[in-house]
């Protein structure tokens, strides 16, 4: 469900603008999966697998922001 990015596809000039905004697009839909999970549980509470897909979908997103953070850097300032 999750996918990964290796690092050298981000450097490719040919590819990164357009990885980049796949990351931020995957970063934007998890992140409103986050928001939406954490309305439903203030009202209903978590199952154990809502809790565990919770962690994974903030992983995915700590990873995410890290490697848009390593894009930003090697792109660097317009």
């Amino acid at each position: 469900m999750y996918r990964t990015k290796s690092q050298d596809s981000l450097n490719d000039d040919s590819t990164s603008a357009q990885e980049a905004k796949q990351l931020a697009d995957e970063l934007s839909e998890l992140s409103h999966q986050q928001s939406e999970a954490l309305q439903a549980a203030t009202y209903l509470g978590m199952t154990k697998e809502q809790a565990d897909e919770y962690e994974k979908r903030a992983g995915r997103i700590s990873e995410l922001c890290k490697l848009l953070g390593r894009f930003k850097a090697v792109e660097g300032p317009d």
